[in-house]
């Protein structure tokens, strides 16, 4: 999944540093990765401004320098550097990636546009309070109360890792990305109304989906939550449905769905596959061969399927998808039995 993109390539590279994928299970690859970005359009970024002099705030810092001297006097163990880029208010952007910092206060009052504080050791993000924040990463901290992010406008937001438990407000305009992956996020009355072009809600412990049918989700990942009823994501402009490792049972919810193109349910508990029927514009379906007890038929008479298969989407899955002939003649062959 994409970072934020910064406008100047020193924090570019800074941040795809602390971003890069691998193959080890971290905060940013908890999540599968998306192969088509549906994202909504992006605010413009702040523009650059090299007048140092713009105050930010009457008490606060005004300048990178000064900022990073508050940081280190009210982190003593910090030693590394804030990267940071102006904006036409003064400091916009700040990328501080580094567990010796557990004091974020010197932000208060800033004018930012967007912040990373992913891997700090922090618990409170109550210095960021009355700011328009559009881009926010704090991932892997302790940080477990977000209100004080409702009603911003953020576009991207990540919060995988972290301690979260109630989403945020996050209906002020249409957001692009929120990862609320590897939580203990339970409650997702914040979403209600909001626009989202990608959620995941992977290895979380979100079990009522029901304020996502006031929603308009694009892309969800949904693996091993405990969720059982998928009814209310009918309700949104869905094009990609992820609900592998879920308890759900029942499609029957997608029939003549108007968007739906990627339908995901691998280890789920789905036995029946007759709603497939009614799906005529399915275009990758991943489910588990030995759990499905009716309406197999269905999967294989689909003319639209172009990518056909078991897993997708995770390290270790490479290999698992097919070519429509291929895994019918597979299947035949009792090979995912």
């Amino acid at each position: 999944m994409k970072r934020f993109v910064f406008v100047v390539p020193l924090l570019v590279a800074a941040w795809l540093a602390g971003c890069s994928p691998s193959d080890t299970p971290d905060a940013r690859n908890a999540a599968p990765q998306p192969d088509v970005a549906d994202e909504v359009e992006p605010s413009p970024q702040p523009a650059e401004d090299n007048a140092s002099e713009k105050v930010a705030s009457a008490d606060g810092p005004v300048t990178p320098d000064q900022l990073q001297a508050a940081l280190k006097e009210k982190n003593p163990n910090f030693t590394g550097t804030t990267d940071t880029q102006l904006g036409q208010q003064g400091i916009a952007v700040v990328v501080l990636n580094d567990p010796a910092i557990e004091d974020i206060s010197p932000l208060a009052g800033l004018p930012l546009y967007a912040l990373d504080l992913h891997d700090c050791h922090i618990d409170s993000i109550d210095s960021l309070e009355g700011m328009r924040l559009a881009r926010i990463d704090l991932s892997n901290t302790a940080v477990s109360d977000l209100s004080i992010l409702s009603g911003m406008p953020l576009e991207h937001a990540y919060f995988n890792k972290s301690r979260v438990t109630v989403a945020p407000i996050l209906s002020a305009v249409p957001v692009q990305i929120a990862d609320f992956s590897d939580t203990p996020l339970t409650n997702l009355d914040g979403l209600k109304g909001a626009t989202i072009g990608e959620l995941y809600l992977v290895n979380t412990k979100v079990k009522d989906l029901g304020p996502l049918s006031e929603a308009r989700v694009r892309s969800i990942w949904l693996n091993n939550a405990p969720v059982e009823d998928c009814s209310p994501l009918a309700e949104n402009p869905v094009v990609s449905v992820t609900l592998a490792g879920t308890k759900v049972s029942d499609i029957s919810c997608f029939k003549g769905h108007p968007t739906l193109q990627r339908l995901h349910i691998a280890e789920t508990e789905v036995t029946d596959l007759t709603p497939l029927q009614w799906m005529g514009g399915l275009t990758r379906l991943i489910f588990t061969p030995n759990r499905i007890k009716t309406g197999i038929e269905y999967a294989r008479r689909m003319p639209s399927i172009q990518e056909i298969g078991t897993a997708f989407g995770t390290p270790g899955d490479e290999g698992k998808m097919f070519p429509p002939d291929v895994f019918w003649q597979m299947y035949d062959e009792g090979k995912f039995k």
